[in-house]
């Protein structure tokens, strides 16, 4: 995961990039496509918002919503 930052509102994002090589070497391109069916469907304080998905010829790329947690001492 990366901290991405739009550069025109600044608003925050977590982007999650995937090597599709990797994907389909462990076979696990079914997880993948349901990862992304939930999160994109999911209305829950408990998963993160996904924004949108993209790719390029080796990633596949899943644009989150970032939480920042602060630890409790």
């Amino acid at each position: 995961m990366k901290l991405v930052q739009h550069r025109q509102t600044k608003q925050v994002f977590a982007l999650k990039a995937m090597k599709k090589s990797e994907i389909v070497a462990h076979r696990q391109t079914q997880n993948v496509v349901n990862e992304k069916n939930v999160m994109a469907q999911a209305d829950s304080p408990f998963i993160l918002k996904l924004f949108t998905t993209f790719k390029d010829k080796t990633k596949l790329y899943l644009l989150l919503e970032f939480i920042q947690v602060t630890r409790l001492s």
